[in-house]
């Protein structure tokens, strides 16, 4: 697998090509932080990714506050490691 042992994050992820691009590095044995603005479709996404044996964090959050971005990348780092 392409990416085993990895850790990425995607941004988007709930739907086009945020939701496709956080498949298929699942898929390719990537451990994936999938992060939305909002929404209820980011767990329907990381049961997907899971169903590929990938390690998966969802965080949902504005992505513009600065104090959200900081509290992400250590929830992330805490869970995955560094990406």
């Amino acid at each position: 697998m392409r990416f085993s042992g990895k850790k990425i994050l995607v941004t988007g992820a709930a739907s086009g090509i945020g939701r496709a691009t956080a498949i298929r590095f699942a898929s390719e044995g990537a451990d994936l932080a999938l992060r939305v603005l909002e929404g209820d479709a980011l767990e329907t996404v990381a049961t997907e990714a899971r169903k590929t044996g990938a390690k998966v964090l969802t965080i949902v959050g504005n992505c513009t506050d600065e104090a959200t971005i900081v509290s992400s990348f250590k929830t992330i780092y805490d869970e995955l490691g560094f990406i």
